[in-house]
């Protein structure tokens, strides 16, 4: 009863920071993630998921205050991230393509954080509440067909 706790935990601590120590709590959160899924029966295709993305939302909803309240240029300066050639390339999806660029980055193959798709809607001038809608829509449904396939691919196994 507890992992999914402990997952949560996990889980937040690494959207709160931004992905800054995947080496520690992604490494975790990606142990975690099929352990609540596998031990959970049915119910941890939609528990892992679930978790995540209350993760992920509570993340998102803290960049944006964060991006309101400090502004972008004191963000974007403490991370390190002003000049750099990712937020650059997401900001401009985010500008180009709108909603759907946002979208785009979220089921990109490559890992893109939470915080990164925030900023750059937030940077692009789209709704926060799209900005939300889409990073929890995108990872929910990306999650629970991950799950879904990860309990059919080890059904039956020993």
């Amino acid at each position: 009863w507890w992992m999914p706790l402990l997952f949560l935990a996990v889980a937040l601590a690494n959207s709160l920071t931004g992905g800054v120590f995947v080496w520690c709590l992604g490494v975790v959160q990606a142990t975690l993630f099929p352990v609540v899924v596998l031990s959970n029966g049915r119910l941890g295709v939609v528990l892992g998921p679930a978790v995540l993305t209350v993760a992920a939302a509570v993340g998102a909803v803290a960049y944006m205050k964060l991006m309101q309240t400090s502004g972008a240029d004191a963000l974007l300066a403490s991370t390190g991230a002003k000049d750099s050639k990712w937020l650059a390339t997401t900001q401009s999806w985010a500008e180009n393509y709108g909603v759907l660029g946002l979208l785009a980055l979220k089921v990109a193959p490559v890992p893109i954080p939470t915080a990164a798709v925030v900023v750059a809607g937030v940077l692009a001038k789209i709704d926060e509440f799209t900005i939300l809608t889409v990073v929890v829509g995108s990872k929910f449904v990306q999650l629970v067909l991950g799950a879904v396939a990860l309990q059919f691919v080890v059904e039956g196994k020993t």
